[in-house]
């Protein structure tokens, strides 16, 4: 749901989700109000260890399917493609040749 404060949400697949966890990019918080603590917390400093803790508890991928899929997902990244899901066209990945920033 859109908020006018917070703008537009953002839909991450799994697999960009691992993979941003791994970078250090983004951490999880399980929590309904964790867009407006995260808010407040700029202004009051850093909760990075607290959040790395919460991190943790996410477990994907956990089938052999979503392993293989993470590891191509992981393999094309490294690459430098662009990935979006590709289920429009009945597939798991669309790929565009170069990094987002190039697009």
């Amino acid at each position: 749901m859109q908020n006018t404060f917070l703008g537009l949400p953002l839909v991450l697949i799994p697999e960009q989700v691992k993979l941003l966890l791994e970078l250090g990019v983004i951490y999880i918080k399980h929590s309904a109000t964790a867009q407006l603590e995260y808010a407040e917390s700029i202004v009051e400093g850093s909760k990075f260890a607290e959040a790395e803790e919460e991190s943790e508890e996410w477990e994907w991928p956990s089938t052999e399917e979503e392993i293989l899929k993470y590891g191509v997902f992981k393999d094309l990244y490294s690459k430098e493609y662009y990935i979006t899901p590709g289920l429009k066209f009945g597939g798991d990945y669309l790929l565009y040749p170069g990094t987002c920033k190039k697009l």
